[in-house]
């Protein structure tokens, strides 16, 4: 089973006037559009989770929306709170170690940096990752989703994919 773990696409900037609230700031237009051709590169290599989670945050969930909308696959579209900036990667393996139970297939994780960062290091035993806004890496499992039980496949910034 891979985990791909994705850094949310490009959000507008932080401003209080126009959103007191940060979880309610949106992915800018150029944003959406550039997530929707990396989705689909993207899928042309093969990357077809089965079920993508995404944090609460607006960003979030818009860039996993695109990712569904992508792709030709079914998936399941989730949020939990576990992705919300400085979440808790425990609960999140746990979360779905039991959901992924009802579900077969590869799951796609949505959330935001320094959180995916921490999330990416915990999976597989150490380490420090930069990911760019969109960026996306691919953890693969043999057994159960594991803290230090993973292999990196690969961590690949937009740029590669646009």
């Amino acid at each position: 089973m891979n985990v791909y773990i994705i850094r949310h696409a490009w959000a507008e900037e932080p401003n209080e006037a126009r959103w007191p609230d940060d979880s309610l700031r949106p992915l800018t237009k150029e944003g959406r559009a550039k997530f929707r051709r990396v989705a689909r590169r993207l899928g042309r290599f093969g990357v077809a989770p089965r079920v993508v989670v995404t944090s609460p945050f607006l960003r979030c969930v818009e860039t996993a929306e695109i990712l569904v909308s992508s792709w030709q696959e079914p998936m399941v579209l989730e949020t939990v709170p576990f992705l919300a900036p400085q979440g808790d990667i425990h609960q999140l393996i746990e979360w779905t170690r039991t959901r992924m139970g009802q579900l077969s297939g590869d799951i796609a994780w949505v959330g935001h940096a320094p959180d995916v960062s921490k999330i990416l290091a915990t999976l597989i035993g150490g380490g420090t990752f930069h990911f760019a806004k969109a960026g996306i890496a691919a953890v693969q499992f043999k057994g159960p989703i594991a803290a230090g039980e993973g292999t990196l496949l690969f961590l690949i910034p937009p740029s590669l994919l646009l």
